[in-house]
């Protein structure tokens, strides 16, 4: 029976509330006002017309999202390819439990995003997890994944943009990794929230929905888009079957979204590309703030990210003790190690703010501080 136990970041963040109110945990990029969004996308993202029914929306999505979903993200696929989703973690949830069973082995890389690996805990599956390489830039050891996939196997699952690093394989490890899955008749389960946030174009993975069979690709708004306020995600595979048995489980939560807004979700898709680059022109200043300060303390490290806006960085304390002493001491909230799942003493630091400068001021004091520890 599934125990939804709290999760150490919910409960990490519950213990603290109300004391640190600046935060430098954020994953998506900065989030526009309505007025910057609608000047990026060229429209009027609420104008809808006035005979709109605002009745039950289709389980599967609004044909039009799905179509623009299909068109400007999965374009190898087709539009009954892909169902939406309210948020990501509603497609995580549906995903695993229309595949997975008590018993079932499951292959999970780690530092991770906690639900990908508790979901399929909870659903009470054996998951055997392959720490990234911390030493070689959180690097994925395929000798050491090859030897643990199996036929008894009946899901890997990823997340490359990667949480927290911003590691990213490349795209002959991803084809590798899809040649086991093939051969051991895998699902590869793939958390793609952070897609499009590559820092460099040539770095972006096909999505692994379009070139494996046994595929699942999720994405969300709120992460590469930047805009949290609108709970949409989504679900790609080539697997029809799949798709309906996860269908089948969201009728039991969701059951659909909002019409309107799936409605506003279109021309944000749409428009992919444009906000896609808008976002990287900030990150790619804030971090290049962040590489001089690992500059100037020498006790302050991270390997830099090839995506996203998040690094992992280290101390010289534990990743815990030094996440509150941010709070207790500059209000200042980062998430430890302890949330990834992981065995590496690390905190997740987000750069994606366009006050960065400000925030991190607290940060700095901080550090100066751990200069003789």
């Amino acid at each position: 029976m599934p125990t939804f136990e709290t999760l150490y970041m919910g409960g990490f963040r519950k213990k603290w509330r109300g004391k640190a109110p600046l935060s430098l945990n954020a994953t998506n990029p900065q989030p526009y006002t309505l007025e910057e969004l609608n000047l990026l996308v060229g429209a009027d993202i609420l104008k809808m017309d006035s005979d709109l029914l605002l009745g039950y929306n289709s389980r599967e999505g609004l044909p039009e999202l799905r179509n623009a979903l299909n068109r400007y993200l999965y374009p190898m696929l087709n539009p009954q390819n892909l169902i939406t989703t309210a948020g990501g973690n509603e497609a995580i949830f549906i995903s695993m439990h229309a595949l997975l069973e008590k018993g079932d082995k499951v292959i999970s890389f780690t530092p991770t995003f906690e639900p990908l690996i508790k979901t399929a805990q909870d659903i009470g599956c054996d998951v055997k997890l392959l720490e990234l390489n911390e030493h070689e830039g959180w690097k994925l050891e395929l000798d050491k994944f090859e030897a643990l996939v199996c036929d008894q196997t009946k899901m890997v699952i990823m997340n490359f943009p990667h949480n927290p690093t911003g590691a990213l394989i490349d795209q002959k490890t991803l084809d590798r990794i899809v040649t086991l899955c093939r051969k051991h008749e895998v699902w590869l389960f793939s958390d793609e929230v952070f897609r499009g946030l590559e820092h460099s174009a040539d770095l972006q993975l096909e999505p692994v929905a379009e070139i494996y069979e046994k595929g699942i690709s999720i994405g969300v708004l709120s992460k590469s888009h930047g805009v949290p306020s609108i709970r949409v995600g989504w679900i790609a595979s080539q697997s029809l079957p799949f798709l309906q048995r996860a269908i089948e489980v969201k009728n039991y939560l969701s059951i659909c979204n909002g019409t309107i807004g799936e409605k506003i979700a279109v021309p944000i898709i749409e428009s992919s590309s444009k906000i896609f680059e808008n976002h990287l022109d900030l990150l790619v200043s804030n971090l290049t703030i962040l590489e001089k300060l690992k500059e100037i303390y020498p006790h302050f490290d991270f390997c830099s990210p090839k995506a996203g806006c998040t690094v992992f960085a280290s101390v010289n304390e534990d990743s815990l003790v030094f996440a509150e002493r941010l709070i207790n001491e500059q209000n200042l909230m980062v998430i430890p190690g302890k949330a990834f799942v992981t065995k590496a003493n690390a905190f997740r630091l987000g750069f994606s703010y366009d006050d960065f400068e400000t925030r991190i001021k607290g940060l700095v004091k901080v550090l100066d501080q751990g200069r003789d520890l």
